[in-house]
């Protein structure tokens, strides 16, 4: 979400600004458990409406995305199409959030391949300088593993 908006122009005042002020209630609502307890739709929707831009092609600032084909474990580079369904697939943490559907493939939050990607990002664009954002840095410090947020997060940190 925040590598989207950076690449997309936003100040990192702005970036923050929309942080505070979103109801993350009503961004990440609970389902029915059948494969994954909140919906990825709020993702959806809260990415296209703070987004300038929609399209990878529109990017002031170039942006990679990584997710997880949920069948086969591979890594997915995202990079084409819209970007707040990028950022919705890149952020499904399994058991967590629904899974995404992209060019007939479901997958899930990339951390389960490439925890920091940023090999795949200096492969894709042939960059030396990333700014990258690793929301998982103390998922390993975790002491205790009680209950399923918290082991989703260990997994998602692998």
């Amino acid at each position: 979400m925040i590598g989207a908006l950076y690449a997309a122009g936003m100040p990192a005042s702005e970036i923050k600004h929309i942080a505070l002020k979103t109801n993350w209630k009503n961004v990440l609502k609970f389902t029915i458990p059948n494969i994954g307890l909140i919906s990825r739709d709020g993702i959806f929707r809260f990415m296209e409406n703070s987004l300038p831009a929609k399209l990878f092609s529109a990017l002031s600032i170039p942006l990679v995305a990584v997710a997880t084909e949920l069948l086969a474990g591979q890594k997915v580079v995202l990079t084409t199409g819209s970007i707040a369904k990028t950022v919705q697939a890149s952020y499904s943490m399994p058991i967590i959030y629904t899974p995404t559907g992209i060019n007939m493939r479901m997958l899930v939050d990339g951390g389960l391949v490439s925890q920091l990607p940023v090999i795949t990002v200096r492969e894709e664009l042939g960059i030396k300088q990333v700014i990258t954002v690793n929301v998982n840095y103390k998922a390993l410090e975790l002491d205790q593993f009680d209950n399923v947020i918290k082991i989703a997060t260990h997994l998602s940190a692998l």
